[in-house]
């Protein structure tokens, strides 16, 4: 296995897959069998070529910390592999919606590292804009440009991943994810399915259910009759930043609510008191 701090990546012509090598155009391969390890030493020559000096493997597998395997290449002792060109992988993140709070907490989690980050906004006074070394005006996730608009800035940015800072853009993220995924760049989010699942909150309430997961007392408005216990009225699918979110104590505030609230993508919730805590997680390749 070829193991990387920073990756640079050298397409092989008719391999139909790039193969991650250091940034310092120099890394060593690793394989194993049975009690015994063999290396191999692998460097990029002037003329962008790489040279396996040494081995005779029937075969490599390429993997990286946070990089996708990208498939298995013969290699054979003193085999040379010419390289089309060599342009550094990762180098760039581009992280979308930053004038909200998910999309700013993205690029605080990013400072520091040795990542460039990309921001943009479809708002030009966002103020993750200028808390970025680079921001670019995007387009509402509605607006038919939203995925060419950020194809453009990846690829003038070189950008690897994609994180996206609103909720909205998920979807459209998702069901465009292979066209991403052909030019080099990994977008962090989850399939169509997951995302318009989590986008239902009577629908994740009873998928949580439906797994044990212990849930508050969840229904949709139009099987609430009355007031029994202090409750949330809030979207059912959609919603964002607490907007047409209402917490009714007393049967009062329940009936002055109601009649606020869009009856036909509205749920009826069991409050719960306490501390909220949000714990965001980033999973990939399982």
């Amino acid at each position: 296995r070829a193991w990387c701090r920073r990756r640079t990546t050298v397409p092989l012509e008719n391999q139909g897959h790039e193969t991650p090598v250091t940034h310092s155009s120099a890394f060593s391969l690793r394989e194993i069998r049975g009690d015994h390890t063999y290396s191999t030493y692998v460097h990029l020559s002037p003329p962008e070529l790489i040279n396996i000096a040494t081995g005779g493997f029937s075969h490599v597998q390429t993997n990286c910390p946070s990089e996708r395997t990208f498939g298995w290449r013969e290699y054979r002792k003193n085999e040379w592999c010419e390289a089309s060109s060599v342009e550094e992988k990762l180098r760039s993140i581009l992280v979308t919606g930053v004038g909200g709070g998910v999309g700013q907490s993205i690029i605080k989690a990013l400072a520091g590292s040795a990542y460039e980050i990309i921001g943009v906004d479809s708002e030009e006074l966002a103020a993750g804009l200028h808390a970025v070394p680079k921001a670019y005006k995007g387009h509402y996730a509605s607006d038919p440009r939203f995925v060419d608009r950020l194809l453009e800035i990846c690829i003038k940015e070189s950008c690897g991943l994609i994180f996206a800072g609103h909720d909205v853009e998920l979807l459209p993220l998702s069901e465009n994810a292979a066209r991403f995924v052909s030019k080099g760049i990994v977008p962090v989010v989850s399939t169509p399915e997951i995302v318009r699942l989590c986008d239902d909150k009577l629908a994740t309430n009873t998928f949580l259910k439906d797994h044990g997961f212990p849930v508050p007392d969840t229904s949709p408005l139009s099987k609430v009759s009355r007031f029994e216990q202090p409750v949330v009225l809030k979207p059912q699918r959609g919603g964002a930043r607490s907007k047409n979110t209402y917490v009714a104590r007393t049967p009062k505030d329940f009936d002055d609510y109601v009649r606020l609230v869009d009856t036909g993508n509205c749920i009826v919730q069991e409050f719960i008191e306490g501390v909220e805590y949000t714990c965001g997680s980033i999973t990939l390749d399982n």
